[in-house]
């Protein structure tokens, strides 16, 4: 039986999954990935007048918070990361 990755809005395979990192990683490393998703993020803060926010701003920031968490967790755990590397 295959082990699934799930909650109640996700489910699928964690084989897949997995490799799904891995190509992503190989485009690039977590600390580039969250370094990207923060420059795109803040600068689009930057740019938007408050009142243009969209209704979902809150969920879109939750999402951000998430990710970029995440992501500073695998690079904890990335054995080639160097100690300055966050």
């Amino acid at each position: 039986m295959k082990q699934k990755i799930k909650t109640d809005m996700f489910e699928a395979d964690t084989e897949k999954v997995l490799e799904e990192l891995k190509e992503l990683f190989y485009v690039a490393p977590p600390h580039k990935l969250k370094e990207y998703l923060l420059e795109v993020y803040f600068t689009y803060l930057i740019e938007l007048e408050t009142q243009d926010y969209p209704n979902n701003h809150r969920e879109i920031t939750e999402g951000y918070y998430s990710i970029i968490t995440f992501l500073t967790k695998l690079n904890s755990l990335n054995e080639h990361s160097s100690p300055t590397s966050t």
